[in-house]
C-alpha cells in the first residue's frame, strides 16, 4: 500500500475524528506502507520486534532511529509502547494452553 493513499471512509474518520470522541486502533506490518494522515494522528503506537531491514528504515524514519533499534531487538513476546512521553518496554505474557 502506498502510504499517500488513504481509503475515503478512514479519511473522514482521521480528518474530523479527532475533534471528536473517536478512538481508532489499527495494525500493520510495515509502517512505512501507512497513511501519513494516520500516523500523524496516532498517539501511542505498540511495537513488537521487526527484523525487515526495509521495515526498520521505515519504522526510523517516522519514528527515530533510537525506536527502530530498540523494536529490532525485542526478544518474544516484548514489545515497546511508543507515546509523547516516550518509549517503555514491556513484556507480553503467554497464557498456558487450557483443557477444557
Amino acid at each position: 500500500c502506498n502510504p499517500q493513499w488513504e481509503n475515503p471512509g478512514l479519511f473522514t474518520l482521521i480528518q474530523y475524528g479527532r475533534h471528536g470522541p473517536v478512538n481508532l486502533i489499527w495494525t500493520a506490518r510495515n509502517v512505512g506502507s501507512v497513511s501519513r494522515k494516520l500516523t500523524s494522528e496516532t498517539d501511542a503506537y505498540i511495537l513488537f520486534r521487526i527484523q525487515e531491514p526495509g521495515w526498520l528504515e521505515s519504522l526510523g524514519q517516522r519514528l527515530g532511529v533510537d525506536t527502530a533499534d530498540r523494536v529490532e531487538n525485542l526478544k518474544r513476546y516484548e514489545c515497546v509502547t511508543v507515546t509523547l512521553e516516550g518509549i517503555q518496554n514491556e513484556n507480553i505474557k503467554q497464557e498456558e494452553p487450557h483443557d477444557d
